[in-house]
């Protein structure tokens, strides 16, 4: 097959390459010239839509801001249609073109109009689409455009809500608006002719258009295709036809107070149309000169390409095989010196040929008969360069694997066990900071056959250095060692088997717990086994025949909590684990990556190195109770003498189980006599759980009943008080009477306020919602201003972070311990103080009272019972230190986490 990369092909190519930029840039300039006018138009279009879309926006935001004004009118309010309001009568002459303000009740009648209604008869619009979405929305609302029954013109209807004292929307004011009203002002803007610019509503109606106006103002559009990809586009360009089938370039924006879009459509064919020619005249331009240039180009081709074709001839039949062709001197001085040259390299290259493949021949028999093979690495290329001799040792050949050479990530992910890949990189970078040349390493590696098996080799190489001692490239062979490595790998395991059974024999000579002997096997499978991981599970009799894992060690990594393992014959059944609990037959999985039944466990098993696994049933009585599971690092490592040793392990563990059960079953009767105990310990954990809700009820019926009396009770006296402070002001000034009775009034109902916080803050003080903090030092201030006590209050903010529960109880504590100091220590210094210690939140109350004798307590102390109780319920204990005239220090230990409850 002839090249394509000739000279000739070559010179036109770079004559390409010269001249077709020149192309690309000429018409770079016509796209970016298009491009520019495109932009400028669309910014035309943006322009003009943002001054149209704030134009309408005034005309709606003006009405709304009027209409938010007339509902706040008390005589609006009122709702009455006998007695409208004039300043509806007056805003009509004002605005004429706002056609009838019209008031609405609730129920959608016309209640009140400024233009008299048809016939005298209240008119109702509870059908109308714009009154139901106006019930819906708490705000202006403008309706969808419609000829007006009035003024005969398009109009929509603007709707405002009205409120009653209370919040509650009671009607709305309707105000008809011409559509004339929305025109924008383009007084200024100077359009490109077939300009089109409009405003449309979302549900495909007309509200305004500067071409055709009388044509278009009102149409219904909801049915046109154009109108729909206008209208997708809701805020941004796009060029398409109109609604009159005219190619423009849109923009188009939403009006913020309605359901409105503004567009803005400039014609495309001014911009179009001007492009065309210009992008014609440069196409024949541009012809024209590259027909001049690639035909010159070809005239030198040929006389440069000609003599070279002579020589490729004469190369093409030395390549099949002819050793007598013989390039011609002919041609160019430069080109007859090249094929003399290359005659001379014709009669070196028949001598040194024979004396390679004679080399060859012995080095690849000697190769053999040691089953090596040899191999270099480039350091500059960074590529193995190998033989067939190399790929035999890996039963395949280099037409498989695709040549003789092989980049050094390849040749280690093709060639090289995963285990040991790592090692190919290591060893280029050792070569790298060698300073001794001809230095010769050896390592043993796993090899990755054709067949998919693994093979050990032994390998040896030495390294190259140029004159600057730079390491240039690697020498080595690879000679097969798997039988020999093969046999010392058995012979270890079957001295780790020997030594693990000969530890776990012991382990169940002097066992005294089921759980402890089981976990102690997986260990010592781990450790003197050198297993990866190693796991018990006993059988479930339930409805999926579920293997319980109750043991295991080893690199896990929740891979017992994700693999589902049962021991019935089904998909997930078909493991090692399950298939030795069901057969009762030892199992093994030599290779986790090409044995089907592992599929279900396959991904997860392979990503945490588990690579064989073998499952070995334990045995009682004839029965499989479960079974031992053992996963390996390594694929086919349980070899037959290893697997009939663990065997035993398993056996000797079945005996020690049956051994501590039989033990277990004797002591049965001591087991009644503790379920007794702990019947009795749960009686009192019930009492105490039982506290510990009336308590909770009892906080909880307090916050209710001080939320109720600050937001309902004190909303109430709140709104009493502004009431007569309106009459204070309106009826005040004329009747003095009156307004020593109001100030009176007033002073009571403050008063009452004041009294309805007390209260709420004692029942639920405010601050407990700020924190804890917030709360002891509220408390810690109303005890200071009730008595002459100098309180002191420490709180270590930096570790303090209670849940309510605590907060609360807590809070009480201190509540109750601080009402006992003022009622009976005659204290004069008080300290407080909250702090973390380790597990334990510590509270003290100290103070310098009279004190008391400990040992004289009784029953009818309810403050320190009402702080054991509490402290109780945290879980928590109290110490009480007092003696008569030596103060009181009360300390209560609070654990920072519950107990979870047995």
């Amino acid at each position: 097959m002839k090249s394509p990369y000739t000279i000739r092909a070559q010179l036109m190519a770079l004559v390409a390459a010269v001249a077709l930029p020149m192309v690309g840039i000429l018409a770079y300039t016509i796209y970016d010239n298009a491009k520019q006018q495109i932009v400028e138009a669309q910014t035309i279009a943006r322009t003009l839509v943002v001054a149209s879309a704030s134009d309408v926006d005034h005309v709606l935001i003006t009405n709304r801001d009027l209409l938010r004004q007339i509902a706040k009118r008390s005589l609006i309010r009122k709702m009455d249609g006998k007695h409208c309001d004039q300043v509806l009568s007056d805003l009509h002459d004002l605005f004429p073109k706002s056609a009838n303000m019209t008031l609405i009740d609730i129920q959608g009648t016309a209640i009140c109009s400024v233009v008299p209604q048809t016939k005298g008869k209240q008119v109702s619009v509870a059908n109308a689409a714009w009154f139901k979405k106006s019930l819906a929305t708490d705000g202006l609302v403008v309706s969808e455009p419609f000829v007006g029954p009035i003024t005969g013109r398009w109009v929509t209807v603007l709707t405002y809500p009205i409120h009653d004292d209370a919040g509650n929307k009671i009607g709305f004011l309707g105000l008809p608006l011409d559509l004339a009203l929305y025109e924008p002002d383009l007084s200024d803007a100077q359009l490109v002719p077939g300009t089109s610019i409009g405003v449309i509503t979302a549900g495909g109606a007309v509200v305004w258009r500067n071409i055709d106006a009388d044509k278009w103002i009102g149409k219904d559009l909801s049915n046109n295709k154009e109108f729909e990809k206008i209208l997708a586009v809701k805020q941004g360009a796009i060029e398409g036809k109109g609604f009159d089938s005219i190619p423009r370039f849109y923009y188009v924006s939403p009006i913020a107070w309605a359901d409105w879009y503004v567009y803005v459509g400039i014609p495309t064919s001014p911009f179009y149309s001007q492009l065309r020619k210009m992008l014609v005249r440069n196409i024949l331009f541009s012809l024209a000169m590259l027909s001049f240039v690639f035909g010159v180009a070809w005239l030198i081709a040929r006389r440069i390409s000609n003599p070279i074709s002579q020589l490729t001839a004469v190369t093409r039949a030395i390549s099949q095989g002819s050793r007598v062709a013989r390039a011609e001197l002919v041609g160019p001085p430069e080109i007859r010196e090249v094929a003399q040259e290359f005659n001379e390299m014709l009669k070196i290259r028949w001598h040194t040929e024979a004396a390679l493949r004679e080399s060859e021949i012995n080095l690849s028999e000697a190769l053999k008969i040691a089953r090596m093979g040899h191999w270099e690495y480039e350091l500059i290329t960074d590529e193995f360069v190998l033989n067939d001799q190399y790929y035999s040792l890996h039963h395949t050949s280099a037409e498989k694997m695709g040549g003789y050479r092989m980049r050094s990530a390849e040749f280690s992910q093709r060639l090289v066990h995963p285990g040991d890949a790592h090692l190919i990189d290591e060893y280029i970078q050792r070569s790298l900071s060698v300073k001794a040349p001809e230095l010769h390493l050896q390592a043993e590696a796993r090899i990755i056959c054709g067949d998919g098996k693994t093979r050990w080799v032994l390998v040896r190489f030495k390294i190259e250095q140029d004159n600057n001692g730079v390491t240039t490239r690697l020498l080595g062979v690879n000679q097969d060692i798997t039988e020999r490595k093969h046999a010392e790998q058995t012979r270890q395991k079957l001295n780790r088997a020997l030594v693990l059974v000969s530890e776990c024999n012991a382990l169940v000579i002097h066992a005294d717990n089921e759980q402890s002997l089981l976990s102690d096997i997986c260990r010592l499978t781990v450790e003197s086994g050198g297993f990866l991981m190693a796991w018990i599970g006993f059988a479930e009799h339930d409805a999926n025949k579920t293997v319980r894992p109750v043991a295991q060690t080893g690199y896990e990594e929740g891979y017992l909590e994700s693999v589902n393992v049962t021991w019935a014959d089904t998909e997930r059944g078909q493991g090692p684990t399950g298939k030795a609990i069901r057969t009762m037959q030892t199992v093994v999985n030599q290779d986790c990556q090409f044995n089907s039944d592992m599929a279900p466990w396959r991904e997860a098993a392979i990503k945490r190195g588990y690579q064989s696994s073998i499952g070995i049933p334990l045995v009682i009585n004839g029965k499989a109770i479960g079974a031992l599971t053992i996963n390996s690092a390594d694929p086919f490592t349980f070899s037959k003498g290893e697997v009939v040793l663990l065997e035993d392990l398993a056996d000797n563990l079945s005996y020690g189980i049956q051994t501590l059960r039989t033990r277990n079953e004797h002591q049965s009767a001591l087991t009644f006599l503790q379920k007794s105990e702990l019947s009795l310990e749960q009686s009192n954990q019930q009492l105490r759980d039982l506290t510990i809700r009336r308590e909770e009820a009892r906080e909880d019926e307090r916050k209710r009943i001080a939320r109720d009396l600050h937001d309902e009770l004190g909303q109430i006296l709140t709104v009493l008080r502004m009431d007569l402070s309106v009459m204070r002001m309106q009826f005040g000034a004329s009747n003095p009477a009156l307004l020593d009775q109001i100030k009176n009034i007033l002073s009571r109902v403050d008063s009452t306020i004041q009294v309805v916080r007390d209260v709420a803050s004692k029942l639920r003080p405010g601050a407990l919602e700020a924190g804890i903090v917030a709360a002891l030092e509220w408390q810690v201030a109303e005890f200071a201003k009730r008595s002459d006590i100098h309180f002191d209050l420490k709180i270590d903010e930096s570790n303090i972070d209670l849940d309510d529960e605590r907060a609360t109880a807590i809070f009480r504590i201190v509540q109750e311990s601080l009402t006992n100091v003022t009622r009976h220590a005659a204290a004069a210094n008080v300290c407080v103080s909250l702090s973390r210690l380790q597990d334990n939140y510590i509270l003290e109350i100290i103070d310098d009272g009279r004190g008391f004798d400990t040992e004289m307590l009784s029953g009818r102390t309810f403050g320190l019972m009402g702080v054991r109780e509490r402290s109780m319920m945290l879980e928590g204990t109290v110490d009480i230190r007092s003696s008569p005239g030596k103060g009181t220090h009360v300390t209560v230990y609070i654990p920072v986490m519950k107990r979870q409850k047995r």
